[in-house]
């Protein structure tokens, strides 16, 4: 069996990083979940700052992040593109396998 692996894109990357800020976290949660360095994780924490995905809060001391509405908006804009490229792809699937076995009984019946 082989293993495939593949990059996430930007946008998956941001979609880790505020869907672990539910309901909030430190940054070095959201760096774990993100599965980011911690340069990695400043330069898309700026950014989701900057657009008012997260925001930044300083509780007892102690700063965490908040996912907003925007942000509670992009996962659940996220997650309906995901699903509908998913059920395309399973489509997909079962259109090439319903023809790679319409092509194989026609060759079968014209071998025999």
């Amino acid at each position: 069996m082989t293993l495939v692996l593949k990059n996430r894109s930007r946008v998956e990357i941001l979609y880790d990083i505020i869907s672990a800020a539910k309901p909030s976290s430190k940054k070095t949660h959201l760096m774990y979940k993100g599965n980011l360095s911690y340069q990695q994780l400043d330069l898309y924490l700026n950014f989701i700052l900057k657009n008012g995905l997260l925001e930044e809060r300083f509780i007892d001391e102690t700063r965490l992040y908040f996912i907003t509405q925007k942000g509670t908006e992009f996962l659940r804009l996220f997650e309906d593109m995901h699903n509908l490229i998913t059920t395309v792809k399973s489509q997909d699937v079962e259109e090439v396998a319903a023809k790679s076995e319409n092509r194989v009984m026609q060759t079968q019946s014209f071998v025999y």
